[in-house]
Parts: structure tokens; sequence; C-alpha cells
């Protein structure tokens, strides 16, 4: 959007549309459930969303001038520290200690926040908002309900959302979207052929450090 390459118009309509379909493949997940069934009604969740709208809408005045007394070299440094906080402590469903959903979600949209302050107007910094929100909060609760009904949506997914960032990319540099790609196949395919192959390798080592076992 600094590049006028993207209309906030463009962005919040595509948001709100991913927001509605999100919003009824969730209902849909849980009604096949009744276990998990949730009492919200549409009239909760629909309130919901507009305090969240109003509450954006009404801060994005702000945040165009949170950040004018800091350089933007500085407010980039922030942003990317910030995204790798939120990558580095995002719930990938391993039981870790350093798994934190609230410190990985508020490093998000942080980051989200710093972008939105070097934005040229209000609508810029509401829509980039909108968006953090929808990709930091709401997206990682309906993929955790998708992997858990939908085991092959794990495959469809992933190269889903790589095409996307991969085409988002390419739009501003193509060198980095070229690395881009090479990185997310090295990770995809090569780690865990490698992983495979090391195998072959394993060897377990036993000595006096093992438990005591009791013979029968």
């Amino acid at each position: 959007m600094d590049e006028n390459r993207l209309s906030p118009e463009t962005l919040f309509i595509f948001s709100l549309f991913c927001a509605l379909l999100g919003y009824y493949m969730n209902n849909f997940m849980e009604q096949r459930n009744f276990r998990i069934w949730s009492r919200r009604t549409r009239w909760d969740d629909l309130k919901t969303v507009i305090i969240i709208l109003a509450f954006s809408g009404g801060l994005s005045p702000v945040l165009m001038t949170l950040t004018d007394t800091i350089s933007t070299d500085t407010v980039y440094a922030m942003t990317a520290f910030m995204l790798l906080a939120n990558i580095l402590f995002h719930d990938y469903g391993a039981n870790a200690a350093m798994v934190s959903d609230s410190l990985s979600f508020n490093a998000g949209i942080f980051a989200s926040v710093c972008l939105a302050s070097r934005l040229e107007t209000t609508w810029h910094a509401f829509a980039t908002v909108t968006l953090a929100i929808e990709l930091f909060a709401l997206w990682p609760v309906l993929r955790r309900k998708l992997k858990t009904h939908y085991q092959r949506s794990q495959v469809a997914l992933p190269l889903l959302m790589g095409t996307v960032a991969s085409m988002a990319i390419w739009s501003v540099s193509i060198t980095c979207a070229i690395v881009f790609i090479s990185f997310q196949v090295f990770v995809s395919f090569a780690c865990p052929a490698w992983l495979l192959n090391m195998q072959r390798f394993k060897n377990n080592i036993h000595g006096p450090w093992d438990e005591a076992v009791i013979r029968s």
C-alpha cells in the first residue's frame, strides 16, 4: 500500500471476505462436533466484530502519529524483531516452555502497528490493523480446528499460503521472492528428507546410566 500497488479499500474487502469465509467454516466444523459446540450466538459474534472495528477505526488516527519521533529504520528494525518473536513463540503443537500464544499475538500486533504508523492515511492504518487481527488472532484458531477435523488440509494449506506469500513478495522484489521460495523448498522437502536419511545412523547406547530394570 505504501507504493500504491494495493488500495486500502481492496485490502479491507479482502480481509472481510476471508473473515466471513473463516467464520462459516468454523461454524460448520462446530456443528459437526457437538462436543465443542459454542454457546455464543451470531449476535454475540457480531457485537464482538463491531467493537473490534470501532476500536481499530478510532485508534487509527493515533497510530499515524505514534512513531513520529522515531526514525524509519528503527521502526523497520522493531517490526522485524517483533515478527521474529511472533514466529519463535507461536504454538506449533509442541509442548515447550517457550510457547506463548499471548506473547506471539502481541508481538505480531505490535509489528503491524509499527508498519501502520508509516502509512499515508488513517484508512491505510485501519486496513492494516484489521488484517493483522485476522492473521495473528483468528487464523491460528481456525487452522487448529482444520488440523483436528481435516488432516488432509495440512497438506493443502501450507502450499496455498506459500503460494500467496510468494506472489506478494514477487510483486515487491523478484530476488527476495526467489530466496523465499528456495528457503521454503529447503525447509519443507530437503530437511525432512535429510532427517529420514539420517535415521539409519541412529544408535542407542546402553550403559550404567540407564534406568534400573527389575528382573522377574
